[in-house]
């Protein structure tokens, strides 16, 4: 049988105009003012921790301008083709890379939560070792 009382039902705002609005929404006119959108498209399009830490040790090294210039591009570089890469590679030869990206899965799930702690730990290990030699 069906039900009289449908889910979602157009009701009329505050100013009388007809626009349907859905249970629980935000329905005043603050959620869809320009200021609104612009703070959640700021606030998602900031820059990650990540960056403001590598601005504060480029500037803190007072090295010349050029190389901090080019650490920072550098860094841009390196971070951009972390997500470009794997992106290339669905377009270059997308078989080949799907049925890695399976294996790798595969591996990954097959792995209990302790394995997979134990891995993680040991590559920070081993990075906190190279950035101690580095020094």
């Amino acid at each position: 049988m069906r039900s009289t009382s449908p889910i979602w039902s157009p009701k009329p705002h505050r100013r009388g105009d007809a626009r349907g609005s859905w249970p629980g929404s935000a329905s005043s006119s603050r959620a869809s003012h320009p200021v609104f959108a612009a703070s959640i498209g700021a606030a998602t399009a900031m820059p990650s921790i990540d960056y403001f830490a590598l601005l504060a040790i480029i500037i803190a090294s007072r090295t010349p301008p050029l190389e901090q210039g080019l650490a920072l591009l550098t860094f841009l570089l390196l971070a951009g083709w972390a997500a470009t890469v794997p992106m290339l590679s669905f377009i270059v030869a997308p078989e080949k890379t799907r049925t890695w990206v399976q294996q790798m899965n595969a591996w990954v799930r097959s792995r209990t939560r302790k394995q997979a702690g134990i891995f993680v730990a040991v590559v920070g290990v081993i990075l906190i070792g190279l950035g101690i030699t580095g020094l």
